[in-house]
């Protein structure tokens, strides 16, 4: 009797342990670090999509009077919709496959559109996507066709536009991914993913008139020269909730005092210059809440996950992160993009499940038996 006893207990160990291991089995497989968007699947999955190629710029100008407005532009093919707010122009699934100029430039709009799953290949010191004078855009889910060497232009450059949402593309090995210039006002720049590029993955910069209030949120800027840069009369911007990782420069703030700006909740990770700020009165904290750098070294002795020492900013302003994070608050996400927090909890809910399955499995058979 004892030694069957120890048999099914030795069975029940083993099945618990194999629901263990299955659990864990995810965890131990995923990779940990930032997802890098597979550039030519997302490339091959627009070209699946496309449904026009056009090799000569495309310019919409919607100012009166001229001849190449969105009534034009819809009579061409090259987009849908009415330019309302429920039913907006939609530039969707072509390939703009032109190296001398912009690939496709909205001029003097006020309409509402969208730039949708188009793909752009362009060699010249302009961009993919040129907004000038324009708002009420959406743009989403676009890229440029990756080259064997960077282009000197952007993805997508604004120039005296404002009230547009850049969000969800691709701008990799370009001069500039994405570019707010002069006069670009109250955008939102997310969850893009800025990579390679020469110069910047994403670069504001004002002028003769500034650039404000806009929000840099919960972008991935990875393998740049500059992951964010903020130059000039770039005032009043927020960065958030970013992931900045092995750039040259994590986030530099320079030239001509831009001022205001407010920097918090992101992640700083294996930058050779993780910051600097030659500026004026930027905050590198908010509400209590700073940023996380991987090098900081400060300890946590309350354990609140504010570090109990400043992190000095490098640069001439003399600025600090005054509530530097002890972690960084961004989902780590393995290879597929799947936050690791929710791995983990499928992991653990699978691997209850086969316990449990398990155990009633050998209580009902003990029970047969005794029948």
């Amino acid at each position: 009797m004892k030694s069957k006893l120890k048999k099914k207990a030795s069975i029940l160990i083993v099945l618990i342990s194999l629901g263990i291991l299955f659990s864990l089995l995810p965890i131990i497989t995923a990779n940990l670090k930032i997802t890098e968007i597979s550039e030519m699947q997302k490339v091959d999955s627009i070209f699946l999509r496309s449904s026009t190629t056009y090799t000569s710029p495309i310019e919409i100008n919607d100012l009166p009077g001229s001849p190449h407005n969105w009534t034009w532009a819809k009579d061409q093919g090259i987009c849908t919709g009415s330019g309302t707010n429920n039913d907006p122009y939609i530039i969707k699934d072509h390939f703009f496959n032109n190296n001398l100029s912009n690939g496709l430039s909205i001029l003097n709009s006020r309409k509402h559109f969208r730039i949708e799953n188009c793909l752009f290949n362009f060699s010249y010191s302009n961009a993919g996507i040129g907004l000038y004078n324009t708002t009420k855009g959406y743009i989403t889910e676009n890229m440029n066709l990756p080259q064997q060497e960077w282009v000197s232009g952007s993805q997508i450059r604004l120039f005296n536009s404002s009230y547009n949402s850049i969000m969800n593309n691709t701008a990799s090995y370009c001069a500039y991914g994405i570019y707010l210039d002069e006069d670009s006002n109250y955008n939102t720049i997310s969850d893009n993913f800025a990579s390679n590029n020469m110069v910047a993955g994403i670069y504001i910069r004002g002028g003769s008139k500034s650039t404000t209030f806009n929000k840099i949120e919960d972008n991935i800027e990875h393998l740049n020269s500059y992951g964010i840069a903020i130059q000039f009369t770039a005032d009043n911007n927020t960065i958030k909730g970013n992931y900045i990782s092995n750039n040259t420069y994590g986030l530099a703030i320079f030239g001509g005092d831009p001022t205001n700006n407010t920097v918090y909740a992101n992640c700083f990770i294996d930058n050779v210059n993780q910051a600097t700020d030659d500026g004026i009165n930027n905050a590198w904290d908010f509400d209590g809440k700073g940023n996380y750098w991987d090098d900081f070294t400060g300890k946590d002795a309350n354990n609140d996950g504010i570090g109990d020492i400043p992190y000095n900013i490098t640069g001439t302003a003399g600025s600090m992160d005054n509530f530097p994070l002890m972690t960084c608050p961004i989902l780590a996400q393995d290879g597929g993009g799947i936050p690791i927090e929710l791995i983990i909890l499928i992991s653990v809910i699978s691997g209850g499940v086969v316990i449990g399955v398990a155990t009633l499995l050998i209580l009902r058979r003990k029970k047969t038996r005794k029948q």
